[in-house]
């Protein structure tokens, strides 16, 4: 759940580092954990209630459920702690098989937790659909748009929530979900536009960040290799 470097705190790192490990060699501390994401449900409804949003909104750092950090850019806009949640849903499911946590609590999480894409996105005048707004997983660089981390878990969060509703839908229908209201935003969010500079054909990590820094090498069109820009300050981590 945390380290004693965080002080009892639990961020994204949970979901994203330590449950894809505990999944595969201790599936049922990786349950439970999920378990204890959803028992600070409610709180996450409240806090997106508050932002003006959909959902529920998962805080960035916290210790029973609320948001423990006061850093308006690191932690209220990283809400891909929101995706990392649950893609560790979806993980837990796909390596154990298991589907009693999903009709239990993963189909919530995952449910929640993509409704609040839907209403942090927009369509620009071209129909392609944008997050702004937002800090990715690079906490030195916040507040960006489209970043390429956010928007593809967001993604990924969308499809697993549809797909789950598809799987238990009398428990969907218990939920008041609908496919209606879930799937079409995996669409919308697969749409988004990211960008490649002509020098090496990667990806930026946001929309209207510098490609790759000096020094990195040319690659074919077809690479996938995403770069980061080089740091030119020095920065102090807020964690």
């Amino acid at each position: 759940m945390t380290g004693p470097g965080y002080d009892g705190h639990t961020f994204w790192d949970s979901e994203a580092y330590v449950l894809p490990v505990l999944t595969y060699i201790q599936p049922q501390a990786a349950a439970n954990a999920l378990r204890w994401r959803h028992s600070t449900l409610d709180l996450a409804k409240e806090r997106a209630a508050t932002l003006g949003l959909r959902g529920a909104a998962f805080p960035w750092r916290t210790i029973r459920g609320q948001e423990c950090s006061g850093y308006w850019p690191a932690g209220t806009a990283a809400f891909h702690m929101n995706a990392d949640i649950a893609a560790a849903v979806a993980r837990y499911r796909s390596v154990t098989g298991d589907e009693t946590l999903e009709t239990e609590v993963g189909l919530e999480l995952l449910v929640e937790t993509a409704r609040l894409w839907i209403s942090l996105g927009h369509h620009d005048l071209d129909g392609v659909w944008h997050i702004a707004g937002v800090t990715g997983p690079d906490e030195y660089t916040a507040i960006v748009n489209d970043n390429v981390f956010t928007n593809l878990a967001a993604a990924h969060n969308l499809r697993s929530a549809a797909e789950a509703a598809e799987r238990h839908p009398r428990r969907a229908r218990d939920l008041g979900i609908t496919l209606e209201e879930v799937a079409p935003g995996a669409t919308r969010l697969a749409q988004s536009t990211f960008r490649t500079t002509p020098t090496c054909a990667c990806i930026n990590k946001a929309r209207g960040s510098p490609g790759c820094h000096p020094g990195t090498s040319r690659r074919p069109a077809t690479s996938t290799r995403c770069c980061y820009t080089r740091r030119t300050s020095t920065c102090t981590a807020v964690r």
